[in-house]
């Protein structure tokens, strides 16, 4: 199981939980309110957090996938 915030420029902001691998059990907005068991169409927003349940190498990947676009570049160089 892993938390995963999403940045503003991320892969995963404005996609949906449907779109993230593994069971999504709960999403917690950027005001702190927690929605459990989101729909699959539920959209994500930068700053949210998604908890995820998941096999080590999917999260892994969402981590990457969840953070900045251009820190996720340089890391990947």
């Amino acid at each position: 199981m892993a938390a995963i915030t999403v940045a503003a420029d991320s892969e995963l902001s404005r996609g949906t939980v449907g779109d993230l691998p593994g069971a999504v059990i709960a999403v917690e907005a950027a005001d702190g309110a927690i929605e459990p068991i989101p729909a699959r169409a539920r959209t994500l927003a930068a700053d949210e957090t998604v908890y995820v349940v998941a096999r080590p190498e999917s999260l892994r990947e969402l981590e990457r996938r969840a953070g900045r676009a251009d820190t996720a570049a340089a890391r990947d160089a």
